[in-house]
């Protein structure tokens, strides 16, 4: 169909928009069967099922639904049914106005969906039969067999509907409201209006899990109405709420039990009431007008996991089937106070009297189970079981089966085996006398139904279905089902595909029939994965391309045999033979007709095998030379010329492989080209062939029955004169055999053989006539030959002639000659030539037909009849044919604009996924012919996005364009003019196009670069969303995925030691430049840590505890200060060995999004000798114990614990690059040292003047001396011989031994005391 008709609506219906509100609709009566449907509907909806439009009959019926967001389209016509439906991934529930036009014309069916979805299909030519008359928006209490399944009535507008330019929408109902209501698209602060139990409002799901709280203002008189319903998660949990007996009432239940609540402040009064629901695990609570009723603590148990939509003002089918569903639960439980007063003492208050209400059903329960094929099992509780403690004890309670299993029989225990019951008593369900025996067949599921019957009470439970799940049992043999054999080349390797060879077992997977290969054999069978690996077994699930046949030299044959299941008989299967690539036969010539296509068949070139079958893989490729004068078309979607093709058997001889020949601006006999083949097949050596091509004017070609350059005919007014020109009439294609050199000496004589009725012929103004019937090529060229029209009408008139060479002064000589006829057409002086409209392509998919309508052909003729304007094809495409409803199978050339017009004109696609253009001639045969073209696009069947990798966005930048390796289309080919639609937004960012947001944009834009992906929310570190791809017609969806590229730099060098801890610092880990660009400091999360070690926090000072602490967070400010350490584990349970390991970072800076990193790092086992170019805090403790021992001592003796610990190598940078990267290495130890130092040097100063000195007895003065000041005598005394103490020799200070003391020593020792300074004194 055109594409401008998908969106025509008949404009006088737009303003007849109604209302549905999901119990309304419209019943239009059909006074007649419909031939032909042009069915427009403009709908709104947000609700995914919803029935649009029923055309019902006895049987025929058409039907317009919503499923699951989805239009769908049943026809049935007779005993043919047509489906169409939109896809999956294109809702329409979206409550935007969708157009849908539904046509069917001359036994073809299309669907349009807003121009842009289209299915179309064929249908039986039958009308379509429906008495019962349309229904708009619903079928009200029409009940046929075939509305079963059917979608709910439609709640929501309809704002056209028309069926062949009749409006569906006047006159309304009374129930049915002119115009689109409010409600479907109302705001928070407009009020909702239910004008019945069915008509209803969803919200997304009302969540109690901790506590829920629902609020609304109730204006109502009616005294019962469903107000709220909340499905719950759990199979019958729900709450629910309503107006019963014009009081709230709240139904609550949650697996242990149903709670019941009356509110008592009257709501059906037409006041506006202020309600509140609120629930939480203990209790529950009803609220009108701030007056709350509530349950005890006890009430409610367990919170509610809410599933499905919040449903306000009605129920649909769902919220009734739970609350069908509850009815059959336990008992209900009620209760109420009592005040008991008598005339004989005090009234007694608050007497409670507890009520258990018995179900209206018996709660009969029942749980699947699972036997063993052939086996059996009793039924007993739990299987089944009746809840609570009345009906189990009623004395008359039995069982009915109705619907007894299929494939097994329920049986008594010590009742007859031959047929199974229809009914059993419950007591012999509690005595376990019931048993389901499976019939042994080859089922894998079976089912049957009760039904629990208390006759004395007149109460029955709902049927109850038991599932059956049958475990098989391999019992049955495999069956060889086929075995065709397998011919393969000499020499060469072929897979085996499983249609040559294939077993079925009925209780047996594919996995599960072994073949075993018996010797012995010419060959061997490998696995394709594993070309050089013999097998001597493989499955039938193998075969599914993974096994070869490769070739050996040794004799014999090769016989795999089927034993299959591992416990039956082998059996005999595939032999295997071998052929040999022979030659190219046939003719070694194609001729091909002037300007035509000839196809490439039989008897050209042929492959030709030796062996009687050969093999469907024979010849895989054609390489050819590209040919002078014509070309290979090619019937891929790149519509370039064929230079090789595969599968070349199938194609030749299918005629799909054709030779063109394109005409040349300059004139021919005859033409001559060649096509060098190579065939080539990877099992065998390839074949060179040569294919010489003949194009011939000398040929008969009906679509060309002149063999003249030029013969056109004239078209000449009614009583005048006009030219023959070379324009009309033209035989240099004769003069073209001549040889070059002599062509100026020869001329083509033209000898008229039977004159014109009407006119005659002037040669230079003298009329030729039977004594003077010549005239030449040369006076053709000089414009001298005249035609002049006798007048008296406008029959036609013409003249036939002979043309051959002619040699020089007037010679007859050989060559090329014809006869034919020149066709004169009289115009009246008065015609009004035909005017061409404008024309669109017509698109369809690859094989498929489709009707040509005046869209694509038309023009504005008044003086001609729609069946006198012909068309005639000049030139017809590659891509398919013309065809007449009523012709021939064949393709027609020549037809009328009333074919077009009435739909018999159609265009048949061959498979072909080129574009092609039909060149066409027009004419009214009043009027000379007018060309005219005819486009025709081949749509392709699907389309499909390719996602090459997801969008980076710089995690600097925030944003990022969109290019082919994120969006790109292809079908056949590469889209280039596809357009994309938003159908699922990004959560954390938008979509901009020139900077502004934007839901739809185009490959161009994206191929430019204007299309931008930005975060607008930086708190997660991907996104995604969702589009919609169109291409021609025809739409696919895909999710484009959008991730965070950190600016982080990573470590990328040598391996760490095992179980070493090494410092992370910013040669490892550095976001410096993100710190630059965001002016902040970032922070990384730890999201996954090593396998094989972990992440700690290294102690700064001595003030800091001791011990490693693990770490999760940090910044980049505690890797600059060398806080952080990797302790590097080993891998457990195996020895040291080199392996791998990583940790996951997320990286967070401000005003930035967030992006995850992975540091990827080997390990391998502490080597003492190799540097490593990372900063160590410690080695593995066996290194330092190996450190410690003697042959690894310093060379003063004293033991050195990291003397084995290689120096790391300074990083690249220099020194100050080596101290910025290793500050406290350096600062720790060097302040250690000054330390020793400052401790140290008064000591040694100390010990040496001690030595000087030596060891003295202080004699103590007995009186102070005033000031401080010391008498001129000793203080000192001399040390007897024996008290003296030897002094200790300092290193590098004492004499060496037997030397003298030291003199300086000595002088002090000789000297009285020295002057004491003011302030000084001796102690």
């Amino acid at each position: 169909p055109p594409p401008g008709k998908h969106l025509s609506l008949d404009h006088s219906s737009l303003s007849h928009t109604a209302s549905f509100f999901g119990e309304n609709h419209l019943e239009v009566p059909v006074a007649t069967a419909l031939m032909d449907i042009d069915l427009q509907l403009q709908f709104s909806t947000s609700q995914p099922e919803a029935l649009l439009l029923l055309a019902a009959g006895p049987a025929d019926h058409l039907l317009l639904q919503l499923y699951s967001g989805r239009l769908q389209v049943r026809l049935v016509l007779g005993q043919e049914e047509l489906r169409l439906q939109t896809p999956a991934e294109t809702l329409l529930s979206d409550s935007i106005p969708h157009t849908t036009v539904l046509t069917v014309v001359e036994g073809w069916a299309t669907l349009s969906v807003d121009g842009l979805l289209n299915a179309s299909s064929a249908v039986p030519g039958a009308p379509l039969e429906v008495p019962y008359g349309l229904f708009v928006g619903g079928t009200g209490s029409l009940g046929l067999p075939y509305l079963r399944g059917t979608s709910r009535p439609l709640r929501g507008c309809l704002h056209a509907a028309t069926l062949n330019g009749r409006s569906l929408l006047r006159p309304l109902t009374p129930d049915v409201h002119e115009g689109c209501a409010e409600e479907f698209s109302a705001g928070d602060d407009v009020a909702l209006g239910f004008s019945g139990p069915h008509s209803l409002a969803a919200f997304p799901a009302w969540g109690t899990q901790d506590e829920g709280t629902l609020e609304f203002t109730l204006t109502t008189q009616s005294r019962q109405a469903p107000l709220a319903f909340q499905a719950g998660g759990r199979r019958g949990d729900f709450i629910y709420v309503d107006i019963f007996e014009g009081h709230l009432r709240a139904v609550v239940e949650k697996g242990q039990g149903t709670v019941l609540l009356h509110n008592s402040v009257p709501v059906a009064d037409g006041q506006p009431h202020e309600v509140s629901v609120h629930i939480n695990a203990h209790q529950l609570e009803v609220s009108v007008d701030q007056y709350p009723t509530h349950t005890s603590n006890r009430g409610v148990l367990s919170y509610l996991e809410p599933r499905g939509s919040l449903l306000l003002g009605g129920l649909d089918a769902e919220a009734s089937r739970h609350l069908q569903e509850h009815r059959q639960g336990p008992a209900w439980s009620d209760a109420f106070s009592l005040d008991v007063a008598s005339g004989l003492g005090a009234p007694i208050e608050g007497v409670r009297v507890d009520l258990e209400v018995l179900p209206a059903a018996i709660p009969l329960e029942a749980q699947n189970f699972s036997v063993p094929e052939g086996g059996s099992l009793t039924l007993a509780p739990p299987l089944l079981r009746v809840a609570g403690p009345y009906f189990p004890t009623l004395p008359g309670l039995g069982l009915q089966v109705l619907e007894p299993p299929r494939h097994g029989a329920l049986q008594k225990e010590d009742g007859p085996q031959a047929r199974t019951l229809s009914a059993f008593s419950w007591r012999e369900v509690e005595e376990q006398l019931i048993r389901y025996v499976h019939d042994g067949s080859e089922t894998l599921t079976d089912s049957f139904v009760l039904m629990a019957n208390a006759s004395e009470m007149d109460r029955q439970s709902h049927p109850v279905a038991f599932t059956v799940t049958v475990l098989p049992v391999n019992d049955q043999p495999p069956v060889l089902t086929t075995n065709t054999g397998l011919q393969m080349w000499e020499g060469a390797t072929a897979p085996i595909p499983a249609e040559v060879l294939r077993s079925t077992d009925g209780d047996s997977g594919s996995e599960d029939l072994v073949y075993t290969i018996e010797q012995p054999s010419n060959g061997r069978v490998v696995l394709r994965a594993a070309p050089g690996t013999e097998v001597r077994s493989f499955t039938q699930a193998q075969l599914d391309g993974r096994l070869v046949c490769s070739p050996q030299r040794s004799p014999g044959r090769r016989h795999p045999r089927a034993s299959p299941d591992g416990e039956h008989t082998p059996l005999d299967a595939l032999k295997c033979g071998r052929t040999s690539l022979s030659r190219l036969e046939g003719s070694q010539t194609l001729s091909v007709l002037v300007g035509s296509v000839q196809p490439l068949s039989s008897p050209e070139p042929q492959r030709q095998l030796q062996s009687a079958q050969p093999p469907a893989s024979a010849l895989t490729g054609v390489d050819a030379e590209s040919p002078a004068v014509g070309l290979l078309p090619s019937h891929d979607s790149t519509g370039e010329d064929l230079v090789n093709f595969t599968q070349p058997e199938r194609k030749v001889y299918a005629g799909n492989i054709l030779y063109e020949h394109e005409m040349p601006t300059e004139p021919f006999w005859e033409a001559h080209d060649t096509l060098e083949l190579q065939l080539s097949s990877p099992s065998a050596q390839d074949v060179a062939a040569t294919l010489a091509v003949a194009v011939s004017f000398e040929a008969a070609c009906p679509q060309r029955p002149s063999h003249l350059w030029k013969n056109k005919g004239l078209w000449v007014p009614e009583g005048q004169r006009a030219k023959i020109t070379m324009a009309a009439l033209d035989a240099s294609n004769l003069l073209a055999s001549v040889p070059s050199p002599q062509r100026l000496e020869h001329d083509v004589l033209f000898q008229v053989t039977q004159f014109p009725n009407r006119g005659q012929l002037l040669v230079s103004e003298e009329p030729l006539h039977a004594g003077q019937p010549h005239f030449l090529q040369s006076q053709l060229a000089a414009g001298q030959l005249v035609y002049a029209h006798g007048g008296g009408g406008t029959q036609q008139d013409g003249f036939r002639f002979r043309a051959h060479l002619q040699g020089p002064a007037g010679a007859t000589v050989a060559g090329p000659q014809t006869s034919e006829a020149f066709a004169i057409t009289v115009r009246d002086v008065n015609e009004r030539p035909p005017q061409p409209q404008a024309s669109v392509p017509l698109r369809l998919t690859r094989g498929s037909r489709a009707p040509i309508s005046r869209a694509q052909l038309s023009v504005v003729d008044p003086d001609s009849a729609p069946g006198e304007i012909e068309y005639e094809v000049q030139r017809a495409p590659h891509n398919g044919f013309l065809s007449l409803v009523g012709g021939g199978p064949g393709p027609v050339t020549r037809f009328t604009q009333a074919d077009v017009d009435s739909g018999r004109l159609a265009f048949v696609a061959n498979g072909s996924s080129v574009a092609g253009i039909f060149q066409l001639s027009m004419s009214d045969g009043a009027s000379p012919p007018l060309p005219m073209s005819l486009a025709v696009d081949i749509l392709p069947s699907a389309i499909e996005v390719q996602l090459r990798a997801p969008l980076e966005v710089p995690q600097a930048l925030g944003r990022s364009s969109l290019s082919q390796q994120q969006l790109r289309v292809v079908s056949d080919r590469e889209e280039p003019e596809a357009a994309y639609r938003l159908i699922q937004g990004p959560k954390y960012g938008h979509l901009l196009v020139g900077g502004q947001p934007a839901s739809a944009f185009s490959q161009l834009q994206i191929d430019q670069g204007e299309v931008v992906f930005a975060f607008t929310n930086f708190s997660s570190s991907h996104d995604h969303f969702r589009v919609l791809a169109l291409a021609r017609g025809v739409n696919a969806s895909a999710v484009v995925n959008v991730t965070v590229r950190a600016l982080l730099h990573v470590w990328a060098g040598g391996p760490w030691p095992q179980g070493a801890t090494l410092r992370l610092d910013p040669t490892i880990l550095d976001a410096g430049e993100l710190a630059n660009r965001t002016g902040s400091v970032p922070h990384f999360r730890l999201l996954e840590g090593p396998r094989h070690g972990r992440v700690v926090r290294v102690p700064r000072a001595r003030t800091e505890p001791g011990g490693s602490q693990l770490v999760e967070q940090f910044t980049q400010q505690d890797l600059e200060d060398g806080r952080l350490g990797l302790e590097v584990g080993r891998p457990e349970g195996r020895a040291p060995s080199p392996t791998g390991d990583s940790l996951t970072l997320e990286l967070w800076a401000q005003g930035v999004p967030p992006a995850v990193a992975s540091l990827d790092f080997a390990t391998e086992p502490y080597n003492a000798a190799r540097p490593y170019s990372v900063a160590l805090l410690s080695v593995p403790e066996a290194t330092r114990m190996e450190a410690g021992k003697p042959e690894s001592s310093t060379p003063t003796g004293k033991p050195g614990p990291m003397a084995s610990s290689p120096v790391p190598a300074v990083a690249k940078g220099g020194f100050l690059g080596f101290l910025e990267a290793n500050m406290f290495s350096v600062i720790i130890p060097v302040c250690l040292v000054l330390l020793l130092l400052a401790l140290i040097l008064p000591l040694l100063f100390y010990l040496r003047k001690r030595n000087k000195t030596g060891k003295h007895d202080v004699q103590v003065l007995t009186a102070k001396p005033r000031n401080g000041l010391a008498g001129d005598t000793e203080t000192f005394r001399k040390v007897e011989p024996g008290q003296a103490i030897p002094l200790t020799a300092v290193p590098g200070q004492g004499p060496p031994p037997g030397g003298q003391p030291d003199p300086e020593l000595l002088q002090f020792c000789r000297t009285p005391n020295p002057a004491l300074k003011n302030g000084q004194y001796w102690v």
